[in-house]
């Protein structure tokens, strides 16, 4: 049988030297460090309750704080009762919280404003860091905070309604020329970044679903391979055809489980970056291009060819042609110049008729 608390200590108890509040409040969970000692929690838990009996009754009330919680703490629960439950990302929220932890040391939650977030960026600014990278973990910040609001550990939302993103130039993608496609595969590693190449560009494989492709995800027989769902973006499993230049450099790899094995460990391998930097300088490609722009070039080609643009998206993995259609398929100065040439000549000599009458005459005449 349960004992029963006396009235004095409901929704208060203690764990790990601090004693808690845990109340029902306007319909909202509140679990919350209330201090070192029962009285302090218990008033803090009766305050608790006299705000939300104002509040019902609509009369201006704020909401009454219990212990101050720390910005490493709350971050601590948001990674691993948060993230890792629900979020693909996780593991970059992690690095996150590690840069966001050591700029603020020992900070109270609540006392992190929109001013510490502008310090962090140029902070991370001066030590090379790109805005790109700093927003990212500015994000983090953001749903931190709003994350603990939601749980009734943070009064108020503390970093206010100034932007705290910087601007960012949109990068665009970097299509290869047929050209430069060809240079690029001649001059790679022959032993894994030359087949991981000529497969991207073939099939428009996202990086990682191609890394962590296992033997038995492809069948050979019927010249199908399937992206599972753990290794798809979008938490999809689907099933392309492959070409048999594809099936070739797949049945070149030696991995027993995966294709692109790390023999010491029969795990997979995780990068390619370095070796594919290297193929870039050799094959004298200029300006920045990153593996993930084999996937546009990819894309680039099939809406050249003709290809339709919902196969291509179910290929690719969207949930929705339009991705597709505004984020990877760019046009080339082979494709405007193939628009161009298509125009018929407008200058040409042939007959039309004129009431009734055929003369022989050009366009352009008749409409001036």
């Amino acid at each position: 049988m349960n004992r029963i608390k006396p009235r004095d200590s409901r929704n208060l108890f203690f764990h790990d030297g601090v004693w808690w509040v845990d109340i029902q409040i306007k319909g909202q969970r509140h679990r919350e460090k209330a201090g070192a000692t029962e009285a302090r929690a218990r008033d803090y838990r009766d305050k608790l309750r006299s705000w939300g009996r104002d509040s019902a009754k609509g009369l201006p009330t704020r909401k009454p704080e219990g212990e101050a919680v720390t910005f490493a703490e709350t971050a601590d629960n948001y990674l691993n009762l948060y993230s890792k439950l629900e979020k693909r990302s996780w593991k970059r929220d992690k690095i996150c919280i590690a840069h966001l932890n050591a700029f603020f040391p020992g900070a109270r939650l609540k006392d992190i404003g929109p001013d510490d977030a502008a310090r962090y960026r140029l902070a991370r600014g001066k030590e090379g860091i790109s805005p790109k990278t700093s927003n990212v973990e500015l994000a983090c910040l953001r749903s931190i905070c709003r994350k603990a609001v939601n749980d009734g550990k943070l009064a108020a939302y503390p970093l206010g309604t100034r932007k705290l993103l910087a601007k960012v130039k949109a990068y665009a993608p970097r299509i290869l020329t047929e050209t430069e496609a060809r240079h690029l595969v001649a001059v790679a590693d022959p032993a894994r970044l030359r087949p991981a190449i000529v497969i991207w560009l073939n099939t428009g494989l996202r990086k990682m679903e191609l890394l962590k492709l296992k033997h038995e995800d492809v069948d050979f027989k019927e010249m199908l391979l399937t992206v599972v769902a753990d290794n798809s973006k979008n938490g999809k499993a689907r099933t392309i055809p492959i070409s048999e230049r594809v099936a070739e450099k797949l049945r070149s790899l030696p991995g027993e489980v995966y294709f692109f094995e790390n023999q010491e460990t029969g795990r997979h391998i995780t990068e390619l970056l370095k070796s594919f930097r290297t193929a870039l300088k050799r094959a004298e490609i200029k300006g920045r291009c990153r593996i993930h722009d084999l996937r546009h070039t990819h894309a680039t080609w099939q809406i050249r060819d003709g290809v339709d643009v919902k196969t291509l998206s179910e290929n690719l993995g969207h949930s929705d042609p339009k991705i597709t259609l505004d984020l990877y398929c760019h046009s080339s100065m082979v494709m405007k110049r193939r628009a161009v040439e298509k125009i018929p000549d407008l200058e040409s000599r042939h007959k039309v008729q004129i009431d009734g009458v055929e003369d022989a005459t050009t366009i352009s005449e008749s409409v001036n």
